[in-house]
């Protein structure tokens, strides 16, 4: 949104890390087996969704789990690294799309929403900011009908 300026109208961004900060909530995740049997890699994957993505153990399906396997060894960033980074926020700060953020309830950064909220009201004095009940850092995978209620308002 930096880039492309007054061409981009609104910016939304969710469980968004790059922010700076503390983060809290966090459970113990577990390594990959880098020689596991495919039930070993998908029990794995199951346990670190639920200790840090998905709140709710009845929204981990198949397809979360394939995404989840997927997408898990193809990563390029050093996660932590990045998360606590300022990154993000350098880069909002660039931008002149209203800006937009929705969180899940349960997300890592649970204890520290104030501080969030006002980082982004610092950027933009008319965010928004959304915290989904019930939900964890995949709020838009957890909670997809509340959450593309919200996209459809903002970008109406």
């Amino acid at each position: 949104a930096g880039i492309l300026g007054e061409r981009v109208r609104t910016e939304t961004i969710m469980g968004g890390s790059g922010l700076g900060g503390k983060f809290g909530n966090l459970k113990p995740t577990v390594k990959l087996p880098l020689s596991g049997t495919e039930e070993e890699m998908y029990a794995a994957h199951r346990h670190n969704l639920l200790a840090f993505m998905i709140e709710d153990p009845a929204k981990l399906d198949a397809l979360a789990l394939y995404t989840q396997g997927q997408n898990a060894p193809r990563t390029r960033i050093r996660s932590p690294e990045h998360a606590t980074s300022e990154k993000a926020l350098v880069a909002l700060r660039k931008a002149t799309a209203r800006l937009n953020s929705i969180w899940g309830e349960f997300d890592i950064i649970r204890p520290y929403f104030d501080h969030r909220r006002d980082l982004l009201a610092a950027i933009c004095p008319d965010a928004e900011f959304h915290v989904i009940a019930g939900a964890g850092h995949w709020v838009q995978y957890e909670a997809a009908d509340e959450v593309n209620r919200l996209l459809r308002r903002f970008i109406a």
